[in-house]
């Protein structure tokens, strides 16, 4: 069901490029339901560069400490931007 979604998106962030994280996870849809997450994996592709750095890190707030894949995901999300030379 949410591999056509993940497909069509064109964002700097896409489901593919978090997969592996992802697949590690038990309950998925608790982070598929974070409100800055859905925005950055399925809103907008056009959001700039600035927004989606905004959002990276207001999901980087929402965590809690004892969230190992949580973290892992934002380090990953990080690390694309950067990569991407948009940061």
């Amino acid at each position: 069901m949410y591999s056509t979604v993940f497909r069509e998106q064109r964002g700097l962030i896409n489901y593919e490029d978090i997969m592996d994280i992802l697949a590690e996870v038990s309950n998925v849809q608790k982070y598929l339901e974070n409100e800055a997450l859905k925005i950055l994996l399925f809103g907008n592709p056009d959001l700039t560069v600035w927004q989606c750095r905004q959002l990276v890190f207001k999901y980087g707030e929402t965590l809690n400490q004892k969230d190992l894949q949580g973290r892992k995901l934002f380090v990953r999300m990080v690390m694309l931007l950067d990569s991407r030379d948009v940061i």
